[in-house]
């Protein structure tokens, strides 16, 4: 197997190492419902250094919501039941929410010949999605401009 990009690049960036290598060993336990060890694994995966994408995190979080009600289900605490219920319905709305949401509005530069620019973001804040959009822009000027 040949690697073309370097592993913290490749495998981070697409969420591979986060879906595949961080999380499986908690939603292992959620499916087998060790709702105890589940809870503490999903609380113990934290993105200090913002290498994980907010969806990832969501994701994880979701997850970690579901847990622990269950946990508390199986507890008879049908308070806390509910609670994480309710958090759990309150970020599938935020991200709801979110996805119709307008980052960047009337968003205009100019780079020079010769002049170096870096475009910088957390993980997942669309630094790749603005560099397709100017690709496809220059795709079509370059087209326009040949004709």
């Amino acid at each position: 197997m040949v690697l073309r990009q370097p592993l913290h690049e490749g495998l981070a960036h697409r969420g591979a190492y986060f879906y595949q290598g961080i999380i499986t060993p908690a939603i292992m336990e959620m499916r087998f419902g060790f709702w105890e060890k589940a809870v503490s694994k999903f609380e113990a995966i934290q993105d200090k250094d913002s290498l994980y994408c907010k969806q990832a995190m969501d994701y994880k979080t979701a997850f970690s919501y579901f847990s622990a009600g269950m946990l508390a289900l199986e507890k008879n605490n049908i308070d806390s039941a509910i609670i994480n219920l309710d958090k759990l319905d309150a970020l599938f709305w935020r991200s709801s929410q979110l996805e119709n949401e307008k980052v960047i509005k009337n968003l205009s530069f100019k780079i020079n010949n010769g002049e170096k620019i870096a475009i910088v973001g957390r993980s997942g804040s669309g630094k790749t999605n603005l560099l397709n959009l100017i690709s496809q822009d220059m795709r079509q000027f370059l087209t326009q401009k040949k004709v």
